[in-house]
């Protein structure tokens, strides 16, 4: 798929990307989340839009654009468990996880003081080339990983090639 993509961006005369990474706090988050034991794309995308047609059911309006997070420091490649939040007021967590029958939970994201960050637009398989910028940075600035990824989905539609993903990587300078 990541073939497929890099192929109609040449096709459309387009270039790789030039990735700016920025250093920067986030506040906490709370809403709910889908713990998932697989990172497989397709499930994920699965839950998400099932997810979302519950939103729309009950009326709910997230207060923040969903994110996924992933455990630890695991690449897509990796065997290994995400969590799809949501943030969303309080009470509406709870109509949430009732509606759900269990199946979301409550969640609190902490804040982060630095947080490496930068911005993917384009077909989701070739993220990997977001990822390698971010690496890059944090190589060259001394910067080390200390949670997990978040990667915020700001707008996904029919058109993959159109999508806009925040990638995030909670660091903190090496001494």
């Amino acid at each position: 798929m990541r073939i497929e993509a890099r192929l109609r961006s040449l096709e459309h005369g387009t270039c790789l990307p030039a990735y700016e990474v920025v250093l920067k706090a986030v506040k906490p988050i709370t809403g709910v989340c889908l713990h998932l034991t697989t990172t497989d794309v397709a499930s994920q995308a699965h839950w998400i839009g099932a997810i979302e047609a519950m939103l729309q059911r009950c009326g709910v309006k997230p207060i923040d654009h969903l994110l996924v997070l992933h455990a630890g420091c695991e690449d897509e490649h990796t065997p290994g468990s995400v969590e799809i939040v949501v943030p969303v007021e309080a009470r509406d967590a709870t109509t949430l996880i009732t509606q759900s029958e269990g199946r979301l939970t409550r969640c609190e994201l902490p804040a982060c003081p630095r947080m490496a960050s930068t911005f993917h637009h384009g077909h989701p398989s070739l993220a990997p080339l977001a990822y390698h910028a971010l690496g890059t940075w944090m190589e060259q600035n001394a910067y080390t990983i200390v949670g997990s990824r978040r990667k915020l989905r700001l707008r996904r539609g029919e058109n993959l090639d159109d999508a806009l993903t925040e990638i995030q990587f909670p660091v903190e300078k090496l001494a």
